[in-house]
């Protein structure tokens, strides 16, 4: 299950700014009105997928042809195109350091991240025989996306393997590099709906294949994602997680500008960079949003505790944690009694259940506003009901704050730099050539 305490947050905020928080409920007031007609005329894709069945039946014919031998699934895809199913195969114990040693019996790599180096070594360990390469970008024209899956068609044509055995494209239905790529090698595509953008595309092709490969029910994600969606449809204003943002719009104004998440259970890690996402592209528009920061819980409290207990009084955090015990437990030693105190006996899991407890009462005894989610770890429905959740506050946050939740103008201005320092590089490169 799903477990929300929202006290420490918006109590503080109530508590604290009574009268910002009154204008703040004010103004929400019209945006959560205009976002219910919206989705009630489904005008909000994203939220809309939530409901959706008839695009499965293709998915569920890939996924039981590619399970039957398929061992090692490659997600090339950056940004909103691999955290959401990255952050799904993180909870299931599939992707990650120790997933080798599980027993699921296949292993997915998220090679995400640009790099040369990890990429090199990861190619050279793949068993091509048994890999599928899910090759998925919105637009289809990302150069990240592009470079890997070149590289992985040199590789399959070197071993002499059949290009559309070993891949499978999603990206949207119109011309594009990939959809060409695509079509020039006979590989089969899933359509990405238009309407969605990639932070919120987890609950479309992109994050529903990649669910069905894992053995996971793509229906009951959903079905879970829109139990939260029923419940903002039918509290209003009064649903947490529009409680949530309009607190946080409140201490923005306030002058708090950082939200930190401390993540207590290293399968939750993956949900942290995805719910990054989803809020620095949805909310920073036109000088206005909050930071966001991600760190792992009793390592956190090592490194940047002291700061968040010491430093500025200008974040805002939330401590997230995954109430399954591991049945690992905590041994008595003579030697080492001074230092394990009463922690002898207790589940490990447990135990760190107690230190996001500590850490979030030192933080309210400092005057921070804290809000406490808790999850069983148990089933992989409760992180789509948690991922729909972010999503609401994401976009009640982002028109509290007059920003557009679906756009990302000034993303574009990077990747126009880095095109033009390409043309750059090579118009010297062909000028040396000519001389």
């Amino acid at each position: 299950m799903l477990y929300l305490n929202l006290d420490g947050l918006t109590g503080f905020a109530e508590g604290y700014y009574p009268d910002r928080m009154a204008r703040c409920r004010d103004l929400a007031h019209g945006v959560v009105g205009d976002l219910t007609n919206q989705i009630h005329n489904e005008e909000v894709g994203s939220l809309s997928m939530l409901a959706m069945d008839g695009d499965l039946g293709a998915m569920v014919e890939l996924s039981d042809f590619y399970l039957g031998w398929v061992r090692q699934f490659v997600l090339l895809g950056t940004g909103g195109s691999s955290l959401g199913p990255k952050a799904l195969a993180r909870y299931l114990g599939m992707t990650g350091p120790h997933a080798s040693m599980g027993d699921h019996g296949i292993i997915w790599y998220f090679p995400d991240n640009l790099d040369g180096q990890d990429l090199k070594t990861l190619m050279g360990h793949l068993d091509l025989s048994t890999t599928l390469f899910l090759v998925v970008s919105k637009s289809g024209g990302t150069l990240e996306t592009a470079i890997q899956a070149a590289i992985a068609k040199e590789m399959l044509d070197a071993e002499g393997m059949e290009l559309r055995r070993h891949m499978l494209v999603v990206t949207e239905p119109k011309e594009s590099p990939l959809a060409a790529f695509a079509e020039a090698n006979r590989i089969h595509q899933l359509p990405h709906p238009e309407n969605v953008g990639g932070r919120y595309a987890m609950f479309t092709a992109v994050g529903m294949l990649p669910a069905m490969l894992m053995r996971v029910d793509p229906r009951k994600l959903r079905a879970a994602g829109k139990e939260i969606l029923d419940q903002f449809l039918e509290l209003g204003l009064d649903h947490d997680a529009v409680r949530s943002a309009m607190a946080m719009h409140a201490l923005q104004e306030e002058g708090y500008h950082a939200h930190v998440m401390y993540l207590y259970g290293e399968k939750s890690m993956t949900f942290g960079d995805w719910h990054r996402q989803l809020w620095a592209e949805s909310v920073g528009k036109q000088g206005t949003g909050i930071m966001s920061d991600v760190l792992g819980g009793p390592v956190g409290q090592h490194s940047q505790l002291q700061l968040h207990l010491d430093g500025p009084s200008d974040k805002i955090f939330t401590l997230l944690t995954m109430e399954d015990a591991s049945g690992l437990m905590v041994p008595a030693d003579e030697h080492l009694a001074p230092a394990l105190g009463h922690a002898v006996g207790l589940d490990i899991d447990e135990l760190t259940t107690f230190q996001a407890e500590a850490t979030g009462d030192a933080l309210r005894a400092r005057n921070a506003p804290v809000r406490r989610i808790s999850m069983d770890g148990q089933e992989p429905e409760d992180l789509a009901r948690l991922m729909v959740h972010m999503m609401i506050e994401t976009i009640v946050f982002a028109r509290l704050s007059a920003a557009n939740p679906f756009d990302q103008p000034a993303v574009e201005e990077g990747k126009l730099r880095l095109r033009e320092l390409l043309a750059q590089r090579a118009s010297r490169s062909e000028d040396l050539t000519n001389q």
